[in-house]
């Protein structure tokens, strides 16, 4: 769909792995679901259809408008069953982290609870 193999993106697993072979800690992973992905890509449309519509003059906006067809076509076809995005956070050394119960004991005394 977009010109890019299948093969050149790894999967959550191998993403993580990636970070790990470089003796990287995983520390955060968001990965998106699909009504964000959804969300996101219909952003994309509504924000060409009110440019289009406010710009009628522009003589980039017929290859917009069909460009962003296009695009939108191959999304619902194909896109949603096999793309995602995905955000990694990698620490670098050994990561300390102090046990979750006095975290919460330190949290009520502070507050009261």
């Amino acid at each position: 769909m977009v010109g890019i193999r299948r093969d050149e993106y790894g999967s959550h697993a191998q993403n993580v792995e990636a970070g790990e072979a470089e003796e990287l800690v995983p520390w955060l992973a968001l990965v998106s679901s699909d009504d964000e992905w959804d969300h996101y890509e219909t952003l994309q449309w509504r924000a060409a259809a009110r440019y289009a519509n406010s710009h009628p003059e522009d003589p980039d906006v017929t290859e917009l408008l069909t460009r962003v067809e296009k695009n939108r076509r191959e999304y619902l076809n194909w896109g949603r069953d096999t793309l995602g995005w995905a955000l990694y956070l990698f620490a670098s050394g050994r990561i300390t982290r102090r046990p979750l119960h006095r975290s919460l004991s330190r949290r009520r005394r502070a507050t009261g609870g």
